[in-house]
């Protein structure tokens, strides 16, 4: 009776762990250092809009703030069906920039952007950034996101 109570605390025990380890966000995502934030174009109330969704787990319509620690990369990339022909550039709207020290990096001839988020950047910094874009009907629009430092 004894065994058969012990191994029944014990098979709780592994469920419990394995709940909770499955609620949990992975290490990867709690560290922000490599951020990937994917870009889909949507139309609400006959307007153009960027559906932006990262691998922190945020999802948001035109104003996503992401986090990213010192140091860190973030990568812009179109989600399939994205309904966007071309991302044309990413860059700051700040007049003193912090986290972007240029615009974002296209990789090769994709529509993947890379920024290297320089290591002295003060925790907590916040900046504005832009996303233009071509639109699959042709029109080029222009969103701003967030970016935020651990």
């Amino acid at each position: 009776m004894k065994k058969i109570i012990s191994l029944s605390t014990v098979i709780l025990l592994l469920v419990f762990l394995l709940l909770n380890w499955g609620c949990c966000p992975s290490v990867k995502s709690q560290n922000h250092n490599e951020v990937t934030i994917q870009l889909q174009a949507v139309t609400i109330n006959g307007k153009k809009h960027l559906k932006l969704s990262d691998s922190n787990g945020n999802v948001a319509t035109d104003h996503l703030v992401t986090q990213v620690s010192k140091g860190g990369t973030v990568t812009w990339k179109l989600k399939s069906s994205s309904k966007i022909v071309s991302i044309e550039r990413i860059y700051s709207t700040e007049a003193e920039s912090k986290i972007f020290k240029g615009d974002a990096q296209r990789q090769g001839n994709s529509n993947v952007f890379k920024l290297k988020v320089p290591d002295n950047v003060a925790s907590e910094t916040m900046e504005k950034y832009n996303i233009i874009y071509i639109h699959k009907d042709g029109s080029k629009v222009e969103v701003d996101p967030y970016i935020r430092i651990e």
